[in-house]
């Protein structure tokens, strides 16, 4: 799974790009963009709530950016305005 940036995009699989971004983050800068759910979203930003800076505005919902704030409080400074 940590070596997922070397699996070409059409090999990773929903429950692959899942799992990858529960044990790490980070990943998800791998990920297919049809994988940005929100639930990835929420997944990373359980294990590392400054993940939030890199999540697509538009995937910045009122939980994903509650787990982000809930993992690293000074993730607030990548929340979007109108959630401040």
């Amino acid at each position: 799974i940590s070596a997922l940036n070397h699996i070409p995009p059409e090999l990773i699989s929903y429950e692959i790009g899942l799992e990858a971004v529960e044990k790490d983050a980070s990943l998800m800068k791998w990920l297919p963009g049809l994988f940005l759910f929100e639930e990835f979203c929420i997944k990373a930003a359980e294990r590392n709530g400054l993940i939030i800076q890199f999540i697509p505005e538009h995937l910045k919902t009122d939980e994903v950016c509650k787990t982000a704030i809930k993992q690293t409080p000074w993730a607030v400074k990548f929340l979007p305005r109108k959630l401040i």
